[in-house]
């Protein structure tokens, strides 16, 4: 894909929400940090992932900057630009539990009104044999999760 072709796509989806939804709508692009995990291109996955990123990164911000209604939020960069041991997962291609609550809690204070209850999903760090292990708080995420549910189903 390049940017003429994502941005058109970009454009008729935002045409679609605001004829069939509501013309007041607030949109929200972003990112997603995951990488690819394969390619159908003649390039390496990690040059194919790097252009396709990249790419998105430019559509979605110059998408935002072109419309009033449109926000862009930064889960790309704020899962790039933290500590790759408390993004990634094990396998190096999911980000962790620790990186998406956060990710949720940075959402939700931005863009949704939320209990006061539900706010950071680490709690506490404890140290193991010199490693740095970290403890989800899983109720907290779990109404984290659930609010974001009762958000989407409202958007729906």
């Amino acid at each position: 894909m390049d940017y003429e072709t994502c941005s058109l796509y970009l454009e008729k989806v935002r045409d679609i929400l605001l004829r069939h939804c509501n013309p007041n709508i607030k949109i929200i692009v972003t990112t997603s940090p995951v990488p690819l995990g394969r390619t159908f291109t003649a390039h390496d996955v990690y040059v194919a992932n790097c252009h396709s990123k990249s790419l998105l990164r430019t559509c979605a911000q110059s998408f935002s900057e072109r419309h009033a209604n449109i926000d862009y939020f930064p889960s790309y960069e704020i899962a790039m630009y933290s500590e790759p041991e408390l993004v990634w997962s094990r396998d190096k291609m999911h980000v962790s539990e620790l990186t998406i609550s956060h990710i949720l809690r940075l959402f939700m204070s931005a863009y949704c009104e939320i209990e006061s209850g539900v706010s950071e999903a680490m709690v506490d760090y404890k140290t193991d044999h010199g490693r740095d292990e970290l403890i989800f708080a899983k109720m907290e995420l779990q109404k984290a999760r659930e609010q974001l549910a009762q958000l989407t189903r409202r958007l729906d």
